[in-house]
């Protein structure tokens, strides 16, 4: 009896896989290998639709990846492989290619102003392997931060020029509108303009530069009182020929040594020189 149902049982499991087997063997897609067999028999395509969903499913592989594929370098030292990453990337062949415009100080593009930032920053972005398209978005973003950056640093220091000011008029209290007036005297005797005035102002500060312009100023004053001030070799100047004479020295590179290295006498005609322009104030 047992043995009955063991062997009906065998010859039941053994009708199954010569089905199965036939099956496979009698099937569409006989001729793969095993694995691509199971594959196949898994998606449950016929012989009628099979070959069209393969190919439908190579297509939709095929567009998803893409069919113009970039070999991933094997190491930092695969120098053919990086180029041509950093060429899809956008990556200029030479720095300059880039094209950055140099930023004036509010952050805006200015031909005038100094190459050397933005060809710098060319020459790092190429090392690193930034798009020219990346380059140029850092570049805006780069200018809007130094423009505010500008603009909030501009407005500090009128604030604190102003509240310099104010506390020095204060100090000097009733004399205050003849001191400014001597400072306005030697920044004109001086021929300072408002750019060289602003630098200055930057450098020591409002309340520096304003003491110091008015002592000059009042300086200058005393001399011309005096009467030792603005004489020539040929007596006394008129401030069109001092200015003629200083607009000379200037140009004298061994007078200019002299000065600078601490001669008297040079030292000496220069000041006379800045009296005698002062009389035109």
């Amino acid at each position: 009896m047992d043995g009955e149902v063991e062997s009906g049982a065998i010859g039941a499991v053994d009708t199954a896989n010569a089905g199965e087997s036939t099956s496979v063997a009698d099937s569409w897609f006989a001729s793969f290998d095993g694995e691509t067999q199971g594959w196949l028999e898994n998606k449950g395509w016929t012989a009628e639709d099979g070959l069209t969903q393969m190919v439908r499913a190579h297509r939709s592989l095929e567009s998803m990846m893409g069919r113009d594929k970039v070999v991933w370098p094997k190491d930092a030292q695969d120098k053919q492989a990086w180029a041509e990453i950093h060429r899809r990337m956008g990556v200029p062949s030479s720095w300059e290619d880039y094209g950055l415009a140099p930023l004036g100080p509010d952050g805006k593009p200015d031909t005038m102003a100094d190459r050397s930032y933005a060809d710098g920053m060319a020459q790092v972005f190429h090392k690193l392997g930034i798009g020219k398209e990346t380059a140029a978005a850092l570049a805006t973003e780069h200018a809007t931060l130094q423009a505010a950056l500008t603009a909030a640093d501009n407005e500090a220091f009128q604030r604190s020029s102003a509240q310099d000011f104010d506390a020095l008029r204060r100090e000097w209290g009733g004399e205050a509108d003849t001191r400014l007036a001597a400072a306005q005297r030697a920044s004109r005797a001086f021929g300072l303009e408002p750019a060289t005035m602003g630098k200055i102002e930057r450098a020591i500060g409002t309340r520096a530069m304003v003491s110091l312009l008015s002592e000059i100023g009042t300086a200058i004053s005393e001399d011309r009182g005096t009467g030792t001030g603005g004489f020539g070799a040929g007596g006394w100047l008129t401030p069109e020929a001092a200015n003629a004479r200083l607009v000379e020295l200037r140009g004298d590179k061994d007078w200019t040594r002299r000065y600078f290295a601490g001669d008297k006498s040079a030292i000496a005609e220069y000041d006379r020189l800045i009296s005698a322009v002062a009389n035109r104030g």
